[in-house]
């Protein structure tokens, strides 16, 4: 580990464990890109530690100036780049410093809600995506050789939905646990990739998806194709499930108009009350 510091700075020493508040080490800054490299290191101290935690302690800003050997005004700059990032957090006063995040799938969608607003990314696309994700999705949950994990799909609506949809069931309701079911399936294909994506873009197509699935008899036949699907995947029959989930995910293509399918996304942070999408 180099212990040079930025040209024009003087040297500090190493950080002090703080008492029973530890934090990983992190290696000390020399570039001229002071900023971009200290919110590099201490990026990759965060996500190169092994703590679950939803947040930890990272130390305090001396303490971290002083570990990375640059001043306190370029520490400010990384800083500011990791929030916007959501990996830290700075809390001011007693008990104060700066507290490390576990990166969110709610941090992300925000994030790539407003790289694809940016892109005019339209649902159209975004649906289409999904189900070739979704489709692959089901064919490695079926392949899943826990059996437990795959009865998880069976077990989903009948402890949700023991009464299946009935006529006072909320649209948007049903909605996020459709959403919910097809992450679990992700979760269940063992590819923390696929989680992440569907997540991410199930999200997104919330506002979309309220609209194409409508009414009561496009929400029992989306339950159906779901509950197949589910079946699908328990018996451990890769081709089966991933055909059943595409054959669903066509025809709620199919029911999209095409002024959905056009339509650019909306601001990730609307509820679906306030879209244009209501039926």
């Amino acid at each position: 580990m180099s212990t040079s510091s930025i040209p024009g700075e003087p040297p500090v020493a190493a950080i002090k464990e703080k008492p029973k508040r530890t934090g990983p080490a992190v290696a000390r800054v020399s570039s001229s890109s002071a900023a971009s490299d200290a919110a590099h290191v201490l990026r990759e101290t965060i996500l190169s530690g092994d703590n679950d935690a939803a947040e930890w302690f990272l130390g305090s800003e001396d303490e971290l100036v002083s570990a990375l050997g640059v001043s306190r005004p370029t520490l400010r700059q990384a800083l500011r780049i990791l929030e916007l990032e959501q990996l830290i957090t700075v809390r001011r006063g007693v008990g104060g410093g700066i507290f490390a995040l576990h990166p969110s799938v709610e941090g992300v969608a925000q994030t790539a809600s407003v790289y694809l607003r940016a892109e005019s990314t339209t649902y159209g696309d975004v649906i289409h995506t999904i189900h070739v994700l979704a489709t692959q999705c089901a064919r490695l949950a079926a392949a899943n050789p826990d059996v437990d994990a795959r009865r998880q799909l069976v077990t989903f609506y009948d402890e949700r939905l023991p009464n299946g949809v009935e006529d006072s069931l909320p649209r948007t309701t049903f909605v996020a646990l459709t959403g919910e079911f097809e992450v679990l399936l992700a979760k269940v294909s063992g590819s923390k990739t696929l989680m992440l994506f569907m997540s991410v873009l199930i999200d997104l197509a919330v506002p979309a998806a309220a609209h194409i699935i409508g009414d009561v008899t496009n929400m029992r036949h989306t339950l159906e194709n779901h509950r197949s699907v589910a079946q699908a995947v328990l018996r451990g029959d890769p081709d089966l499930a991933a055909e059943r989930m595409a054959e669903h995910m066509q025809g709620l293509l199919e029911l999209g108009d095409e002024t959905t399918a056009l339509q650019s996304l909306y601001p990730h942070t609307a509820s679906i009350s306030q879209l244009a999408f209501r039926g």
